[in-house]
């Protein structure tokens, strides 16, 4: 009998490359203001976003918040004054267009569906960015559904994320079901809050040094066939 029978998906730097994405878009931003796209600018802003959104994880503040605070403070630590809500309107706009792909992650999507699995998508993004990108990379049909934060009203790690999934799909066991993703504060903690196996992607070998344990830890997503027992 199968280990699992469907699958949670986070969809950034899981399935999708976002930092690659990101990095253009960036790019793009510093070029329209002029701004040097520089390491020390490039590390400046991800810190202020990766904060930003740590905080939205946490539910102290909106998703919004993200949007109209980001590049307002990341200008302001430059010491220029430009629009940050137009900046990041034009950042988003550029995130839109990106769609670059995790390496073997066609593999794992084509894997589980021959292998009879549920796939959904489990995300923390933006509803029209997600749809978007995943349709451009010719990934939306092998989704049996979407679940984006903006959608549900929570976010990963909110046990009410998992709450709406399993409500609106009878069929789906939670010892049935895995959670795959980067993060381990989103993914790998969300996952344990609500007793499911989880999967750390993780392709830098980041070192753990957290509370937050995965069931499994992988760092290529072909390592999968082992976790899942994906006999090819």
């Amino acid at each position: 009998m199968a280990k699992y029978t469907a699958a949670l998906l986070d969809i950034d730097d899981t399935i999708l490359d976002f930092q690659a994405t990101e990095h253009e878009s960036l790019k793009a931003v510093l070029h329209h203001y002029h701004i040097p796209f520089s390491e020390e600018n490039i590390q400046r802003y991800q810190a202020i976003n990766r904060q930003l959104w740590q905080q939205y994880e946490e539910g102290k503040i909106s998703r919004q918040q993200i949007f109209t605070e980001r590049y307002c403070r990341f200008f302001a630590e430059l010491g220029v004054e430009y629009d940050g809500i137009e900046a990041d309107d034009l950042y988003r706009e550029q995130l839109n267009e990106g769609h670059q792909v995790i390496q073997n992650s066609h593999w794992l999507l084509q894997t589980l569906r021959d292998h009879g699995y549920f796939i959904y998508a489990a995300t923390n993004g933006i509803k029209d960015t997600q749809y978007r990108r995943l349709r451009d990379a010719g990934y939306l049909d092998y989704f049996n559904g979407l679940y984006i934060s903006e959608e549900v009203g929570f976010q990963k790690p909110d046990e009410r994320f998992f709450d709406f999934i399993f409500q609106t799909n009878h069929q789906l066991e939670v010892a049935k079901t895995v959670m795959i993703g980067d993060s381990l504060t989103a993914d790998i903690r969300g996952g344990n809050r609500y007793g499911i196996d989880t999967v750390w992607f993780n392709p830098r070998h980041l070192p753990n040094d957290t509370a937050i344990h995965p069931t499994y830890e992988i760092h290529d997503l072909t390592e999968l066939a082992d976790c899942l027992e994906l006999k090819s």
